[in-house]
């Protein structure tokens, strides 16, 4: 079984590669669940679970000062495994902020 609570969190990712958008920890789950990002210039995104690990998503490019909307989405849209962090990872050195509305999971250890 799970806890759950709602986590809405400001992205500020700028290096290339894995940027930690929240922890890894042995007890959480995060899901996404809507979002905004903006990137200052043309660079490629992609969601992982944890750093160089599995890819939650493909590489999603955006052009300089392209806006990428994540609708709300009830069954979520990318989730990660427990204790991995939630990775936001970067083609290149570019700026990427915005806000990410996140579910997390902690789960109970009667489950």
């Amino acid at each position: 079984m799970f806890d759950m609570k709602v986590k809405r969190l400001v992205v500020n990712a700028a290096s290339s590669g894995d940027n930690a958008l929240l922890p890894a920890d042995p007890t959480l789950e995060y899901q996404v669940m809507a979002g905004m990002l903006v990137a200052a210039g043309a660079v490629s995104v992609k969601f992982t679970d944890g750093a160089s690990g599995d890819e939650l998503t493909g590489a999603m490019a955006m052009a300089a000062n392209g806006i990428m909307p994540i609708a709300f989405n009830p069954e979520g849209h990318v989730r990660t495994s427990k204790n991995k962090a939630l990775v936001l990872n970067l083609s290149g050195a570019v700026a990427v902020r915005g806000w990410l509305t996140v579910y997390v999971y902690k789960v109970r250890s009667d489950s």
